[in-house]
């Protein structure tokens, strides 16, 4: 999915709150997800999906004048992980999240771990 927006007016905001609102937003991201158990246990009933997203965007792609450019805003976040589901209401799920700036600042990874069961 990928997605553009432009801010007719935010030369006009900026100057009203002092912000550093861009002119146009950008991004898109790409997932993908695979049953590795299918491949590994071709006749077992749970489901072993092994997932990753990738996503970009940057709220700054373009800025109106008198307004820097803040590289900060220009984001990169992969995340990758396994949800186990052991059965058709119960999901068990880890990932981990690496998230990266064309600044270098702001920068971070992040575990996560949880359970689902729907009802």
């Amino acid at each position: 999915m990928i997605a553009t927006i432009g801010v007719g007016d935010a030369q006009q905001i900026n100057a009203l709150y002092g912000s550093a609102v861009g002119s146009r937003i950008s991004g898109g991201y790409l997932e993908g997800a695979y049953d590795i158990l299918r491949f590994l246990a071709p006749h077992a009933k749970e489901k072993l999906n092994a997932f990753v997203r990738h996503e970009r965007y940057n709220t700054q792609e373009d800025v109106p004048t008198g307004t820097t450019l803040n590289p900060e805003f220009a984001r990169r976040i992969t995340t990758f992980g396994l949800a186990y589901k052991p059965t058709w209401n119960t999901v068990f799920k880890g990932d981990y999240e690496v998230r990266r700036t064309a600044a270098g600042t702001g920068e971070g990874e992040t575990l996560r771990l949880g359970v689902g069961y729907q009802f």
